[in-house]
């Protein structure tokens, strides 16, 4: 039944079968690299290697037979959906780029139409670039970059589609892996800050520092500090497949910070003061018993009780003095290291949040003061003003999704030893290692090095401040581009925070 490859037919298998998911995960978890790729039981008890196919029970048969038709498809989609390629046309030499993703001319937002300005003066310098930095090389190596017109080139960006397969769901990371297996993955590829140590040790990422491409050490000391935060440095330079240090990736959009916001409304109608840069966690407890009153549908903070709980109870643990793991770059191993009296300090805190005991107006218990509703509940209670205080992702240029009349923002609390600790989070791009054109994948990184420089924050900034959104940006930025009379429009103390 299962000869002759009916690309349908496997479409239709793939969507079909109950526990696909878990198959596909199991499937690519065993992927090394791209292209290859070995059965695994239904149970995940273990790789077998394909001459051992007739000692698979039935239930495994049909996993192999889910897995084996998925990359049946992957295969055959590859051979349509390539990644970046070269072309002749109209006398010019055109380089098309796939990007992970790409701002959509269509749309009027400011940001869309920013990120749209800045891609469109990318295009305009890059045949200046080209000419400067890499013409002569190209036509001195016709063997290694083609013989192409290199005295007459352009680029063309394209937006990467990806490959989807339904039953997946949005899963982080399933549609990079499903294209990284079938060969067709973007040539900028979006690396989520927490899955970075997964890309580089599996060797899907090219390293951008190495000297023979120009690529970082193009970049003078000023380029670099205004892309790479110093905290964000150690997890773009690290450590690869073979053990060698570089760096791996680049930060764009500017760093995401762990901030405390809180509602002005919420803290104004229990009579609470708000929460400034010296605010302590006694502090957070008390507006918190003030403000919850669970009987009359409010809570002091919004905090998870799914199984993502633990990166808000993180903060909590770095304030106290503790952390997660160390490093022993001597033996390149990590350790746990949170079995320890600052841990046990923040978890005692963070249960009295989640669920101390205490009595209400009405005589009724109460277990704690933090609304622990679903993702969409809570957001609903926070929109609407019934939750005094939540721990929030804050771009550091652009912090358009707070109302600064109704919502503040202030540094994490300072812990019981004194010091604050909150995460520090990026978006990143980087190139994919499995690029196969030396052109292609220069025009990659000169995509990568522009969009997020000084000089396309400059255009959007212009952009952003001329659509009315000045008060939303970093005042940083507003003032390093010339934007002084918009500062004054900026909630005191937004800077600072950051």
């Amino acid at each position: 039944m299962f000869s002759n490859p009916n690309p349908q037919a496997a479409y239709g298998l793939v969507q079909s079968g109950p526990g696909n998911e878990k198959l596909v995960e199991v499937a690519l978890s065993g992927l090394k690299v791209w292209g290859q790729w070995l059965i695994v039981g239904e149970s995940g008890g273990g790789e077998r290697p394909t001459s051992d196919i007739q000692r698979l029970s039935w239930g495994e048969m049909g996993s192999f037979f889910v897995v084996r038709w998925l990359f049946v498809v992957i295969a055959l989609l590859s051979g349509v959906a390539r990644a970046g390629w070269i072309e002749d046309r109209d006398g010019a030499t055109v380089i098309h780029v796939k990007v992970f993703d790409l701002p959509d001319p269509s749309r009027q937002e400011a940001s869309e139409r920013a990120g749209v300005a800045a891609i469109s003066e990318f295009k305009r310098r890059f045949p200046l670039v080209f000419a400067e930095k890499y013409a002569d090389i190209y036509k001195a190596n016709p063997e290694t970059y083609g013989r192409f017109n290199w005295d007459n080139v352009e680029v063309e960006l394209h937006q990467f589609s990806g490959i989807k397969i339904e039953g997946l769901g949005e899963r982080v990371g399933m549609g990079n892996l499903l294209a990284i297996a079938g060969k067709v993955a973007p040539d900028v590829m979006y690396v989520n800050f927490r899955q970075s140590g997964t890309y580089i040790r599996e060797g899907f990422l090219y390293p951008l520092d190495k000297p023979e491409d120009g690529y970082l050490a193009a970049m003078n000391e000023s380029e670099r500090a205004f892309r790479i935060h110093p905290k964000i440095l150690p997890v773009i330079d690290r450590k690869g497949p073979a053990g060698e240090k570089h760096v791996w990736a680049m930060p764009f959009g500017g760093a995401l910070g762990k901030v405390l916001l809180y509602r002005k409304d919420l803290f104004d109608v229990m009579d609470v003061p708000y929460p400034t840069n010296e605010w302590t966690w006694d502090d957070m407890l008390s507006a918190c018993k003030k403000i919850a009153d669970p009987g009359k549908g409010t809570y002091g903070i919004w905090l998870s009780s799914s199984k993502h709980e633990a990166a808000y109870w993180l903060t909590f643990l770095w304030s106290a003095g503790g952390d997660v793991l160390e490093y022993d770059e001597t033996n390149d191993t990590w350790r746990a290291v949170y079995d320890n009296d600052a841990a046990a300090r923040a978890l005692d805190y963070y249960t009295t949040l989640c669920a101390g005991k205490w009595i209400d107006a009405g005589g009724r218990t109460r277990d704690g003061y933090a609304c622990r509703e679903s993702g969409g509940v809570a957001s609903a209670r926070w929109k609407r003003g019934e939750i005094g205080m939540r721990l929030a992702y804050i771009d550091g240029r652009l912090f358009s999704e707070i109302d600064p009349e109704v919502t503040g923002m202030a540094p994490v609390p300072i812990g019981p030893t004194g010091v604050r600790g909150a995460e520090l989070n990026s978006r990143m791009m980087g190139l994919f290692a499995g690029i196969e054109d030396r052109a292609v994948r220069d025009a990659a990184w000169e995509y990568i090095r522009f969009f997020d420089s000084r000089d396309a924050t400059k255009i959007k900034t212009k952009i952003m401040v001329e659509g009315g959104y000045g008060r939303f940006l970093n005042p940083t930025y507003l003032q390093m581009f010339g934007y002084d009379e918009v500062i004054r429009l900026s909630p005191r103390g937004w800077s600072d925070c950051f």
